[in-house]
């Protein structure tokens, strides 16, 4: 059953122009749009909050004068496009509440059969939250949802009258904790109710309003009760009302202007008097007759609260449409990461190919050292394949200078020795030279006294290099599981985000190549190692000189003890030969050390880690290796299942919708005479030396200073018999230079600013379009009629 609503006020509220917009509206709301407008209405206790609401909305609330409102009502209204108007509801608890509080008040739901409903409705609320006629607040919340094709998308709340003094405590935090709920919401348009009958300087509800609003820009005087002030005990508080209505308050001054409205009292409602008609009789004499139309009654009220909803929705859809841009573009990514439909093996093989030359594109700039993708930056930084690879081949070469001999030979005492089976044995150069001349003894062969067996020194090698292949087996070790994190990595970064080809393409492709690739290392890494077990050693004359000369200058620098000792005791020359024999095989054998040591590490990592491996990362899933794919593995990885089919489907769909949602706001952008400009104030009116005036907006010009310009365009005087000429602009960076403009100041004889503007906040941002202020002169020159639209020049409207 449909809920009448022909008697109410609610369809003032819907204009046919808005129509259009409230219906795409609703599809926005689809697509993030929360931030709708919201009149909070709130005032000291008995300001006569309820009656104006009642009176804008035209919804019967209770009003009764020895009754205040002890929660908070939000009555929502939703435009759907469906006929007839349904309602219904509810109780949002408190988040203090307890959990049987939370229970009982939630078990609350009722269908709104009829706008007449609503006061028993509120009532058995009022029972249920737990709190009386004249005792308790309650931090609850009655929410009262309408839905229907002829309503606008506005919400509004009635909050508890704000207390100064009760009986209960609690109850004055209570209140001031749900009034700071709803002001501090930007959406929230603050209907401030300050009733004549009491000094403006006792009303709580004004300190509120400039607490959470300190500009003044969203909030909306509203006075009531002013036919109370015709009273002689009243008469005194007339002066200071009327300067708050002038907004002339210093301390209370709102940037729009202040309303007058006059709602029945009990008596009148019961004698069943007319709410419009002693309203306009009375607003209608002085000193209210003083005051605009704009200022005076409920359906001005009701009239600028429209104004100001569409001001609102047009300031936050240049934020939905930057919303909507970027969904769409974020759901074009993931199409594009789908890719259109895998039907045919050639489909599939297409697919795959995609992902491969992204994979090879990640991988060439890894080793390469480019990292200028986001695959590499912020948290991604340990993707960096090369410079992990080449920080391990740093520590291996470092391992290996000092790990990787058996003996290190030093005259100093150690009586702590490391028993790691990679740790170098301590020993003295005189335990070296025992260790020499048992090899001389064990590898004797037919040379002549005195002369030794040159496979001395290779012997010694070996035994000095038995590290080595233990060294070089963690160093590969340690890369290839690197290198299997950052394919990892690769392939589902290149992958579409379900994960599923991903997996599919480690399991079947990946995990064999690397596997095969370490295999190739290890293979070269034995080749290498071979050699030097063998009987041949080679290394060139120079280098091996060049190496045996820092061994000798090393142990001429640095004489031992125990060879001091020895020559001292030595008694023949044949000893002394032998020691000397002994000596040079040592230095021999640590200067074929050093050569071969060098060699050995740049053959691990260049031929080894970097030909084995690294080289072929990118080869392990190319275009090659996909074009030689039979149908089962292209239909295995390549494949697309249901789930895959009816995403993209879904997706496309959801792209459709927010296209046309896209254009459709973009629209209404332009139609709110925003064009690509964000507006930082709402109008002002200024008037021109002609004496028309016009509205004109205020627009923040970025510079290299966070200072605000404002830019204002003037046409430039003309005849009856010329033809408009081209708007030309004046810039100011303050605006305070705008407030004494004279004629000659913009053109000699042109049109002038007479009122002063208001100044503002500093502003900054992007770059902004401005307004161009167009007019239509007459046979004297002057403007007679002007228009404004951001971005164009409006044809003129009349010549005179």
């Amino acid at each position: 059953m449909s809920i009448d609503i022909s008697g109410s006020a609610i369809n003032s509220f819907l204009s046919e122009e808005r129509l259009e917009l409230l219906n795409d509206i609703d599809r926005f709301r689809q697509h993030g749009l929360e931030n709708l407008p919201q009149i909070v209405v709130c005032g000291d206790t008995s300001s006569g909050k309820s009656s104006v609401l009642e009176a804008l909305l035209g919804v019967p609330f209770p009003v009764d004068s020895t009754i205040c409102t002890r929660f908070a009502t939000a009555i929502a209204l939703r435009y759907t496009s469906l006929e007839g108007v349904t309602g219904e509801a509810s109780i949002t608890p408190s988040p203090k509440a307890t959990e049987s509080h939370r229970a009982r008040v939630q078990s609350f739901h009722h269908r709104i059969e009829s706008l007449e409903s609503i006061p028993a409705i509120m009532q058995e609320a009022k029972g249920l939250m737990g709190v009386g006629d004249d005792c308790g607040i309650s931090e609850d919340v009655l929410d009262l949802r309408l839905h229907g094709r002829n309503l606008p998308n506005l919400t509004l709340v009635d909050l508890p009258g704000l207390i100064h003094a009760s009986k209960n405590t609690e109850d004055i935090g209570r209140v001031q904790r749900l009034v700071e709920q709803y002001f501090k919401q930007e959406n929230s348009i603050i209907l401030t109710i300050v009733s004549s009958e009491n000094p403006i300087d006792s009303q709580g509800i004004l300190t509120f309003s400039r607490k959470f609003d300190t500009t003044g820009n969203r909030s909306i005087g509203v006075i009531t009760k002013p036919d109370l002030l015709s009273r002689p005990d009243k008469a005194r508080l007339l002066p200071t009302i009327l300067e708050l209505a002038e907004n002339r308050n210093s301390a209370f001054k709102f940037r729009r202007p202040w309303h007058i409205v006059r709602c029945l009292n009990d008596d009148e409602r019961q004698k069943g008097n007319g709410r419009a008609v002693l309203e306009r009789e009375l607003l209608g004499r002085q000193p209210w007759d003083q005051f605009p139309r704009s200022q005076r009654g409920i359906q001005s009220l009701r009239s600028r609260l429209c104004e100001y909803l569409q001001e609102h929705i047009g300031q936050v859809l240049p934020e939905l449409a930057d919303s909507l841009q970027k969904k769409v573009s974020s759901i074009k990514s993931s199409l594009e990461e789908l890719g259109p439909p895998r039907a045919t093996s050639a489909d599939r093989m297409q697919y795959l190919i995609r992902i491969s030359k992204r994979y090879d594109q990640l991988v060439n700039d890894a080793l390469d050292g480019t990292y200028t993708d986001p695959f590499f930056n912020g948290e991604n930084s340990q993707n960096r394949l090369r410079a992990i690879t080449m920080g391990l081949a740093d520590d291996f070469e470092d391992t290996m200078r000092t790990r990787g001999h058996a003996y290190e030979i030093s005259e100093k005492l150690f009586f702590f020795q490391s028993k790691q089976p990679t740790q170098p044995q301590w020993i003295t150069q005189v335990d070296a030279l025992n260790k020499i001349g048992k090899l001389v003894e064990s590898h004797r062969g037919p040379e002549l006294p005195f002369l030794f067996n040159p496979r001395i020194v290779g012997e010694f090698f070996k035994e000095q290099s038995a590290n080595w292949p233990l060294l070089v087996s963690a160093y590969t070790a340690q890369v290839c599981q690197v290198v299997r994190v950052f394919i990892r990595k690769v392939v589902k970064s290149v992958s579409p985000s379900d994960g599923k080809t991903a997996d599919l393409l480690l399991r079947h492709i990946f995990d064999d190549a690397v596997h095969k690739r370490q295999e190739d290392l290890d293979n070269k890494v034995q080749e290498l190692i071979t050699p030097l077990r063998g009987p041949f050693f080679f290394s060139t004359k120079r280098r091996l000189q060049a190496s045996l000369k820092i061994i000798e200058g090393q142990d001429e620098n640095e004489p031992t003890r125990a060879l001091q000792v020895q020559q001292k005791t030595t008694v023949t020359n044949a000893v002394s030969s032998e020691h000397d024999n002994r000596l040079k095989l040592l230095q021999f054998s640590r200067a074929f050390y050093n050569v071969a040591l060098e060699n050995f590490i740049d053959n691990v990592v260049v031929l080894g880690v970097e030909s084995c491996l690294l080289s072929k990362v990118g080869e392990m899933f190319s275009p090659e290796t996909i074009a030689g794919m039979d149908d089962r593995m292209l239909q295995l990885l390549g494949g697309e299942s249901p789930d895959t089919s009816a995403e993209r489907d879904d997706l496309q769909a959801q792209l459709t919708k927010l296209k046309a949602s896209l254009k459709a706001c973009r629209r209404h952008i332009s139609q709110f005479g925003l064009g690509f400009a964000k507006l930082s104030e709402n109008f002002q009116e200024t008037k021109l030396s002609s004496g028309t005036v016009i509205e004109s907006r205020k627009m923040a010009i970025p510079s290299s200073q966070p200072t605000e310009q404002w830019k204002l365009f003037f046409p430039p005087p003309q005849t009856k018999q010329s033809a408009p000429s081209a708007m030309r602009a004046d810039v100011f960076g303050n605006p305070d230079q705008l407030k004494q403009i004279t004629p000659t100041k913009l053109e000699e004889g042109g049109p002038g600013v007479s009122a002063p503007f208001q100044s503002s906040k500093k502003l900054s941002g992007s770059q902004y379009l401005l307004p161009e202020v167009g007019g239509t002169p007459s046979s004297t020159g002057d403007v007679q009629d002007f228009s404004v639209k951001v971005g164009e020049l409006n044809a003129p409207k009349k010549q005179s």
